[in-house]
């Protein structure tokens, strides 16, 4: 389902994307177990984002790459691309650890990036595991500096769950 911006989690606290709705999309599947959130933005400078957010009710979320290099597989911005990676690391931001992989992919400098819960966490997910996983890349043929990179981790936004019906 289509959401409204203000009724989104997901977002991202960056000048760059004030002003900047986005799309966001949420699914439940038919038995509950299962929800994801979307979010995607082409920013008027041409850059570009996605997140999503997956949620079990038990066991693993529908959607959870296992490495930060396996994000490009999974949004269709990058069909027939092929990344060149820069090593894994890790940061912190306000929603704990994230791993993280810079990557050239196409004409695009990205940060690609995954945050995992195992189990309920207020904040997050109150009904079991979750995963957090997106990108964002510059626009194209623009440099993606370490501490930009760094900088768009940290200004990931997950507002609370919605109430459960």
């Amino acid at each position: 389902m289509e959401l409204k911006p203000n009724a989104a989690r997901l977002g991202v606290n960056l000048p760059a994307f004030e002003n900047v709705p986005g799309r966001h999309t949420r699914y439940t599947s038919a038995n509950n177990r299962y929800r994801e959130d979307f979010a995607e933005w082409r920013l008027p400078n041409d850059a570009i984002a996605g997140l999503t957010l997956s949620v079990a009710a038990n066991g693993k979320p529908f959607t959870a790459p296992p490495m930060p290099d396996d994000i490009p597989q999974i949004w269709p911005e990058f069909d027939d691309m092929h990344p060149s990676f820069g090593k894994p690391a890790s940061a912190a931001n306000d929603l704990g650890t994230i791993a993280y992989q810079r990557a050239a992919i196409g004409t695009r400098a990205c940060v690609l990036f995954i945050q995992r819960w195992s189990a309920a966490e207020p904040r997050i997910a109150t009904t079991g595991p979750a995963t957090l996983s997106g990108f964002y890349c510059n626009p194209p043929g623009t440099l993606l500096p370490p501490d930009a990179a760094l900088a768009v981790l940290r200004a990931l936004i997950l507002r609370p769950p919605p109430k459960q019906s």
